[in-house]
């Protein structure tokens, strides 16, 4: 009937305050699909008004895809989202055939631009996308897609009822990082929209502009996502670096408190969690002020300050442990960051608790059993390990002990019977070394290697005398491997 209307000259009727268009009662008769791209090629959209009583509004209560789609491509406008109306946007919600289908349909009318987006890295995008995450609408009307970011949006509400008070920099990397998962989960062959090529219709190529958009926001999201969250965890690996806390050491005011101005400048710039930054600040504001208490290396700063950094390492380590596979929590991330970043670096006390004889010959450079000097030896390990001076002076007493045995002893001949000597005679030492105030210093996982060391040595079939003193040989006793005796000539 519509083709025959059409081929004799005929003319839909245009939209009037009193009655409908064809088009529109078209759309709310149920009319083929076939029959909608006939009726819309002559109809006049610059007349529609973009509200729910438009024809895109008729098509978006069918619920039809592909009837939604032929209208915009066709022309049709949408009127600005308000808060207190009831748009084309809420309609779409409304009448949803399946999560998120017709907003995005819409959205493809003026989809965000993420590469363009300049105060993507300041403040805005994150934050709107924070600050709009509860409502799809909103978030469509900003121009994202709801459908790939859907459980962005699951995340950050049960992110948003449970935070009491959140900082800017932490709503940004919190929802980018809740982005980021969220896009990675998504496989591409999901944006694919089935399109006969040959059959060029209007609304199969709003479809198809809605498929290819999509898969450049996702993109888009991902690079400028990924972007930002290696910008902070990079701060974040410099906050644990020794050039960060002199800096900080350096610009923090005389009349506050190290651990405040730390615990503000990383409220600011970090977006860690509050948890995180205040455990953070304490170890290093704590790690200063032993430095002073134990007057450690009043009289040069280097060492002061290789003490404080290696102090402070002890202490990361003890504070941030793996959490368990299963905890997602933005602090689990971080703590998982952290111990990951404490890991790659190499530690003095995490060598000298793997194998305490190999670390102390290395780091004396003994090679000839010298006689050590105890006061000297025990600055030097304070410095080195980060310990109290007491554990080092232990250690030293220890150290200068198991020396003074392999001297006397005659129970090694090669330097590779010495080492295990030196292993077995320091072994039990060891233990009455750390003191309660070491073990708070000295990780947990640094004391199981430790232990594992001392057990490891124990169980060599090797024996050490403790009384064994060296004794001069009888002259008619011939030493091991000495050549043979010569013969008198006759």
């Amino acid at each position: 009937t519509i083709k025959l209307l059409l081929d004799h000259q005929n003319q839909p009727k245009f939209t009037t305050e009193e009655e409908h268009t064809m088009l529109s009662i078209s759309l709310e008769s149920g009319a083929s699909l076939e029959c909608l791209r006939l009726i819309a090629a002559h109809h006049c959209f610059d007349e529609d008004d973009g509200t729910i009583n438009s024809p895109l509004g008729a098509a978006i209560k069918t619920k039809q895809v592909s009837s939604v789609a032929l209208m915009l491509a066709s022309g049709a406008p949408i009127k600005k989202f308000h808060i207190d109306d009831q748009t084309l946007w809420d309609e779409a919600f409304a009448n949803e055939k399946k999560p998120w289908e017709l907003l995005d349909l819409l959205v493809t009318k003026s989809p965000l631009k993420i590469s363009s987006t300049p105060d993507y890295l300041n403040e805005n995008f994150l934050i709107n996308f924070f600050d709009h995450c509860q409502h799809p609408i909103s978030l469509a009307v900003l121009g994202f897609y709801p459908s790939i970011v859907s459980s962005a949006q699951e995340e950050l509400n049960l992110f948003q009822t449970e935070i009491s008070s959140c900082t800017k920099m932490e709503k940004q990397l919190t929802t980018a990082i809740f982005l980021r998962s969220n896009l990675q989960k998504i496989a591409d062959e999901s944006f694919i929209v089935a399109y006969d090529a040959e059959n060029n219709t209007p609304d199969s190529q709003w479809l198809k502009a809605t498929s290819i958009n999509k898969q450049e926001q996702k993109k888009q999201l991902i690079e400028k996502t990924d972007q930002f969250i290696n910008a902070q965890f990079n701060k974040l690996k410099h906050v644990l670096t020794l050039e960060f806390f002199i800096a900080c050491a350096n610009s923090c005011p005389a009349n506050r408190s190290l651990k405040s101005f730390m615990l503000n400048k990383f409220s600011i710039e970090l977006g860690a969690p509050n948890k995180v930054c205040k455990a953070i600040a304490e170890i290093w504001s704590q790690a200063a002020q032993w430095t002073v208490d134990w007057h450690v290396a009043p009289d040069a700063i280097d060492e002061a300050n290789r003490f404080i950094f290696n102090l402070s390492r002890n202490l990361f380590n003890q504070k941030f442990t793996l959490p368990e596979p299963d905890d997602s929590t933005i602090h689990s991330l971080f703590q998982r960051l952290i111990f990951t970043e404490l890991s790659t670096a190499s530690n003095p006390l995490n060598s000298f608790c793997t194998n305490p004889v190999a670390w102390l010959r290395k780091f004396e450079q003994r090679s000839n059993l010298r006689r050590v000097d105890v006061h000297v030896l025990a600055t030097s390990l304070q410095i080195e390990l980060g310990l109290p001076i007491a554990t080092c002076q232990a250690i030293s007493n220890a150290w200068s002990r198991t020396i003074n045995l392999a001297r006397v002893s005659s129970q090694w001949k090669t330097p590779a019977e010495l080492d295990r000597l030196l292993a077995v005679a320091f072994a039990p030492l060891i233990n009455g070394c750390m003191s309660e105030l070491a073990r708070r210093i000295v990780p947990n996982h640094y004391l199981q290697n430790l232990s594992a060391w001392v057990d490891r040595v124990t169980n060599q079939p090797i024996h050490v005398a403790a009384t064994s003193v060296a004794r001069k040989r009888p002259s008619s006793q011939e030493p091991d491997d000495a050549p043979p005796s010569k013969q008198p000539r006759l």
